[in-house]
């Protein structure tokens, strides 16, 4: 990925980066929080592949790891029934 013109160096990446962290979110698309966590970790799945730059990469692949678990924590769960 390259710089925006005249952007410095630290700011590569910014746009992509806002939009995998979910800042960027479709309004008219009704979905569960776990499924638009999964969505942006699948985005930044796919960043980390395309990304040259070890640094780079390890923070998509972090950003990946963090919507990964905010996903799974979000996912709807079902309790036994328990009888006594």
């Amino acid at each position: 990925m390259e710089a925006a013109k005249g952007s410095p160096p630290s700011l590569k990446g910014r746009r992509v980066v806002e939009e995998c962290a979910g800042q960027k979110m479709e309004k008219h698309h009704m979905r569960t929080k776990s499924q638009a966590a999964w969505e942006r970790a699948a985005r930044c799945a796919t960043l980390a592949q395309e990304e040259d730059d070890p640094q780079e990469r390890e923070h998509y692949e972090r950003l990946r790891d963090a919507w990964i678990t905010l996903a799974k924590r979000c996912e709807p769960f079902d309790l036994p029934e328990v009888r006594g």
